[in-house]
């Protein structure tokens, strides 16, 4: 291990490389805290103002414009040790309240017109990321958002409780009857009504639920929520084919009558099975409630059209939520539950991507956990596709949290601007 006695933290930190820097927020600290550890390390700096109070101070003084290199060398003249990324975050904050004026991108200067404001004590980035956080996991509707890779998955909420009814209705055979069901109204339904758009979704979601019924215990039990969807899709058409019946001049074609009662059928017995779940239950009840809104449907459909763009989503759940945001009747329950899982699921994407992209805007996510934990700060790629579903769907993102406490409402917004500072 090289020794680095008699060497200063400024050339400690000017001597590390790309690779150093690169290896995440976590792993930086540490190093540096080591480094600081040893006995023989003496800061040469004693710092008696903050990384935001140095940057306007330089500014002001400096009289004009100012590069992020010419910034980060005022800090290594003064003897001031500060890591680059820490820089850049202090940069994008004062940039967006005002204190300093971000000319274009890395180019800075002093904001003569609120010289006597500094940057305010109180709340941090990681504070808001926290906010947002417990905001997504709070939601009653959508599913949660988890990090897989480069993209966005959908976490599977489930307990031991799911797997022992998952393993008494395999035993009792009743998850075998309930695919028979689904695979005969597959069998009578697919190649009479492949032809007519409005029952696409139906026959797209009956092969999918056979699969699930087909799923050993644990499997089963793990993808509950989705199995719930489809189910609810399924009844979406039950009641489609009522409105159907009492609508003489509907263009639309109308079930054959054994097909009617086949869907019925398996729409009573999926059903029923699904709400013998612990987590199946809480989904249809919590969904069941929600309050139904066009607006909001509207709003999600342009967020998630950037989501497929972005290719931010795990492609597997992209129909799921497609269908889910294509239910119109907000007057039937299973139109309202529908609905309301595909809104709040855009809506914890949206979020969960708004924290990703803090990523890049210098609020690195150190020690956050739960849906988007801080494992996030490796994923540049997931980073960058969040910035970009965040600077396409901004004005919908802000509509979305209208509703929202007045604290979500406001880090959205900062954080959206921050963004925009950053990828000019």
């Amino acid at each position: 291990m090289k020794s680095w006695e008699g060497v200063s933290f400024s050339e400690f930190l000017s001597s590390r490389n790309l690779e150093f820097w690169n290896a995440g927020a976590i792993s930086v600290n540490s190093k540096i805290n080591e480094f600081i550890s040893k006995e023989n390390t003496k800061l040469e700096v004693e710092r008696t103002i903050t990384v935001s109070d140095f940057i306007i101070d330089y500014l002001y003084r400096y009289g004009e414009p100012a590069t992020n290199n010419q910034i980060l060398g005022a800090f290594k003249e003064a003897n001031y040790a500060v890591i680059p990324k820490t820089m850049r975050g202090a940069l994008s904050k004062l940039a967006t309240e005002g204190s300093i004026t971000r000319i274009k991108r890395g180019l800075y200067e002093f904001n003569s017109e609120r010289f006597e404001r500094l940057p305010e004590e109180g709340r941090g980035i990681e504070d808001s990321i926290d906010d947002l956080q417990r905001y997504s996991e709070s939601m009653s509707t959508g599913s949660p958002v988890v990090v897989s890779g480069s993209f966005f998955s959908l976490g599977q909420t489930w307990g031991q409780s799911d797997i022992d009814v998952a393993e008494q209705l395999i035993e009792r055979g009743r998850c075998d009857i309930a695919r028979r069901k689904v695979d005969r109204l597959y069998e009578r339904s697919s190649q009479r009504l492949k032809n007519y758009q409005i029952w696409n979704d139906l026959i797209e979601t009956l092969p999918e639920l056979s699969q699930w019924l087909a799923m050993p215990p644990e499997q089963m039990a793990k993808r509950v929520g989705v199995a719930w969807e489809l189910s609810v899709t399924v009844g979406r058409f039950v009641d489609l084919d009522k409105r159907l019946s009492v609508d003489p001049d509907s263009p639309h074609l109308r079930l054959d009558a054994d097909v009617r009662l086949s869907l019925e059928d398996v729409n009573g017995s999926v059903g029923t099975l699904l709400r013998e779940f612990p987590t199946g239950a809480a989904m249809d009840d919590r969904h069941r409630e929600w309050n139904a809104s066009q607006e909001a449907i509207e709003v999600a459909r342009a967020i998630f059209a950037n989501i497929e763009k972005t290719n931010i989503l795990l492609a597997e759940y992209l129909p799921l939520i497609a269908r889910a945001l294509k239910s119109d009747d907000l007057q039937s329950v299973q139109g309202r539950k529908s609905a309301g899982w595909g809104v709040g699921t855009v809506k914890r994407i949206g979020l969960a991507s708004i924290i990703a992209a803090s990523s890049i805007t210098g609020g690195i996510v150190v020690g956050v956990t739960g849906e988007v934990g801080a494992e996030i700060t490796r994923q540049t790629q997931l980073s960058d596709k969040a910035a970009k579903l965040v600077l396409k769907s901004k004005e919908e993102l802000v509509r979305m949290t209208k509703d929202a406490p007045a604290d979500i409402r406001n880090a959205v917004e900062d954080f959206i601007r921050r963004i925009e500072n950053e990828v000019k």
